[in-house]
């Protein structure tokens, strides 16, 4: 229940790949200093945001957040209250159409940009697109160099950010999984050294669920056939093995 001080957000149906996905999650969530807690229910988790405590900045990032998972944009209308519910509401904000629509006869409040059968954004999803993203664009260096033999070099071309935050938690997925040896950018690209030798599938099974997380063209992950696990990764009963493979 929302009141002068607090507005709860709704995350319904939210899907995780694997772990790491999940973490990432609740991680970047923790980092937002307006949100105070948060609770499961069945399939729906209640993020409660302090409202005085809100700044632009931790509004992105929830907008980011919101985005990255693919969360119905219609549950930040709440937001749109307090000092800053003019700026988050703005038709300047990158989220504005998602979130708010263009079909309203509402002028404020958490209703404003009601959606008619007709709308543009009728089926209430995030648009695919720039607007709002970063990318990284590395110095030119040698990237052989910092390859180990026998290791994966998986590429990671033109990933876009949504936030700051966003961006972190790209980073530290990374730096979680131990078959990762060491990764460098160059231009819009990143390297990634991957030892397919070590570890175990679930871990290799990460990298799936970060490519298809950050809309990163999931065939350059058929470079995992190599090593240890190359059959089971290639097996076909996988959820990744069309994307991957054709």
């Amino acid at each position: 229940m929302n009141d002068v001080n607090n507005v709860v957000l709704e995350a319904t149906g939210v899907q995780y790949q694997m772990s790491f996905d999940e973490a990432a999650f609740f991680e970047w969530l923790n980092k937002i200093p307006s949100v105070d807690s948060y609770q499961g229910q069945r399939f729906t988790l209640y993020i409660k945001v302090i409202v005085d405590a809100l700044d632009e900045d931790a509004l992105h990032e929830l907008a980011a957040l919101y985005r990255r998972y693919r969360i119905d944009p219609r549950e930040l209308r709440v937001l749109n209250t307090g000092r800053l519910g003019y700026w988050f509401s703005s038709p300047d904000r990158w989220w504005h159409n998602e979130v708010f629509g263009t079909d309203s006869t509402a002028t404020d409040g958490p209703n404003l940009g009601e959606k008619h059968a007709l709308s543009d954004n009728a089926d209430h999803e995030w648009a695919v697109g720039d607007a709002g993203t970063h990318a990284n664009m590395w110095p030119p260096v040698e990237i052989a160099e910092f390859m180990k033999e026998g290791n994966a070099v998986l590429k990671a071309t033109g990933v876009r950010y949504y936030s700051e935050l966003d961006e972190a938690a790209f980073f530290e997925w990374l730096d979680k999984n131990p078959q990762v040896d060491s990764y460098r950018g160059r231009g819009d690209t990143l390297y990634i050294s991957v030892n397919v030798n070590i570890g175990d599938e679930s871990e290799l099974s990460e990298f799936p669920a970060l490519y298809e997380r950050y809309n990163i063209d999931m065939t350059e992950l058929r470079v995992l056939k190599s090593g240890n696990f190359g059959s089971w990764f290639s097996d076909p009963k996988w959820w990744w093995h069309k994307a991957v493979f054709g």
